[in-house]
């Protein structure tokens, strides 16, 4: 079991058209959080992780 927390707007048709203004770099793409999933279930099982945070490159700290 693992939990990815997306913390960001998934850039899919929907949501781009919603937001037709902004960046790409704002937007999480769907390709990136399968491949969080992906790393997930193929990681060492000697150092393991469970939780996941994805957040957009564009973001603001």
């Amino acid at each position: 079991m693992a939990l990815i927390i997306i913390d960001g707007v998934v850039g899919g048709p929907e949501t781009r058209n919603s937001f037709p203004d902004k960046p790409d770099d704002i937007f999480v793409k769907p390709a990136a959080v399968a491949d969080i999933a992906i790393s997930l279930i193929r990681q060492d099982r000697t150092a393991l992780s469970f939780e996941v945070e994805a957040r957009p490159f564009g973001e603001r700290w």
